[in-house]
């Protein structure tokens, strides 16, 4: 399973209402969250560099509850993963960060191209979208 899926089939069974979508088109996604009004935006990514780098991060525009945001998602991660803790890091300028009018964070989950990380990770996916 991809982890936005497991992540929406959590929320969806908490009555709480998901748009997910997984778009090329950043102008687009970030202008359908606008017009839907969505609380939050949440882009869930794995990170990649040098196969030696590890750990969890969450990117943040920087708005008090963007870093409200980050730091519950950060947290539960790294919690679940037990993966080096890289941060909330602000990132005002990243695009779907900055052209989303509600709390936004990117969570980078882990590096795939680490294997410890990336078995980490397969072996809680359930965890991880909890």
């Amino acid at each position: 399973y991809d982890l936005g899926c497991l992540v929406q089939e959590r929320l969806e069974r908490n009555g709480i209402a998901v748009i997910c979508g997984q778009c090329d088109d950043l102008a687009a996604v970030c202008s359908e969250a606008n017009e839907k009004e969505a609380d939050v935006f949440v882009s869930l990514h794995f990170n990649a560099f040098t196969m030696r780098a590890t750990g969890t991060e969450t990117l943040v525009s920087g708005t008090p509850d963007s870093l409200l945001l980050g730091h519950c998602i950060q947290s539960n991660i790294r919690a679940v993963l037990c993966l080096p803790d890289r941060g909330l890091k602000e990132r005002p300028g990243l695009f779907v960060l900055r052209r989303t009018a509600m709390p936004a964070v990117l969570a980078e989950v882990c590096f795939i191209d680490n294997d410890y990380d990336i078995k980490r990770y397969l072996g809680r996916a359930e965890e991880v979208a909890s």
